[in-house]
């Protein structure tokens, strides 16, 4: 049965779910608020939460930054975590960025659903971003050079 939730309780959950079990996947953030009589929570609510909570994934597992100023903001994550954007070859771009939060960052990015965007893969601490164009790269390019707090050379 379903209990009646806020958000901020079921968040607390999540934390406390990740701070005390070996959560890898949110199939199991699923299933640990189930044992905890919190049924029907769907993935998306889930997916939402974690870039909210800050919540990061390194060697196949979910764990909660130290860092409390990750923020669900694309352009603030980029600004704190990201190192390195440079063009792999007219219809790509590479983004580095801080070990274990490029899956965080590429949802955030995925959620803007960017027309010029064809597609992204998020590795450990790399992003690629695929374009269909040099014209399209060039505008996520200096998009994602803004907000990462540099002038376009």
């Amino acid at each position: 049965m379903h209990k009646d939730i806020t958000k901020e309780a079921r968040q607390q959950l999540i934390k406390n779910l990740i701070q005390n079990g070996h959560i890898r996947t949110q199939s199991d953030l699923v299933g640990g608020l189930k044992k905890q009589g919190m049924s029907g929570v769907l993935q998306s609510t889930i997916s939402r939460d974690l870039l909210e909570l800050g919540v990061l994934k390194k060697n196949g597992a979910y764990f909660l930054s130290d860092d409390q100023t990750v923020s669900a903001d694309w352009a603030e994550l980029v600004r704190k975590r990201a190192h390195e954007l440079r063009a792999a070859g007219p219809h790509m771009l590479l983004l580095k960025v801080d070990s274990g939060t490029a899956s965080l960052i590429c949802l955030e990015i995925d959620a803007l659903a960017w027309p010029e965007i064809v597609g992204t893969i998020a590795g450990e601490d790399t992003i690629l971003l695929t374009f269909e164009n040099e014209k399209n790269q060039q505008k996520i390019y200096g998009r994602i050079l803004k907000a990462m707090g540099h002038s376009r050379s």
